[in-house]
């Protein structure tokens, strides 16, 4: 959906949408900021987690990001979230629910390992998401 390395190595902050309905692919909204290596999360049916990454200059060295945002699928738009920890890129991101817990509402989600700065290979941390 999201961001990644464009053209002439600078990162992008284009997204695209897909319908399984129709088969099709659109241009989505813009990303907070030009991202690439981070990691996304169905929170539920409407929001999507996006946290971490890395920005990716046209020359020199790319930035870690702590930075994380919810995507409101309906609105089509991004919220700020608190920060985690510790900047990192290329984590894995994921969701767990409170057992017997189904569709929309409380859900933990887990942003993990990935690459910190100084690249250093590290273990994850989490971000907890209440609606």
């Amino acid at each position: 959906m999201t961001g990644g390395l464009g053209r002439r190595r600078a990162d992008s902050a284009t997204s695209e949408l897909y319908d399984a309905n129709s088969g099709s692919f659109w241009a989505g909204p813009q990303l907070p900021e030009p991202l690439a290596d981070h990691c996304m999360a169905r929170v539920n049916r409407s929001h999507i987690l996006l946290a971490a990454g890395e920005t990716v200059p046209l020359s020199g060295a790319g930035t870690l990001s702590a930075r994380a945002w919810m995507f409101d699928a309906v609105e089509k738009t991004f919220a700020r979230l608190p920060d985690l920890s510790e900047a990192r890129k290329a984590a894995a991101c994921g969701v767990a629910r409170r057992p017997g817990q189904q569709g929309d509402g409380d859900a933990l989600v887990v942003v993990a390992g990935g690459v910190v700065q100084g690249g250093e290979e590290e273990e994850g941390g989490q971000l907890e998401y209440s609606k």
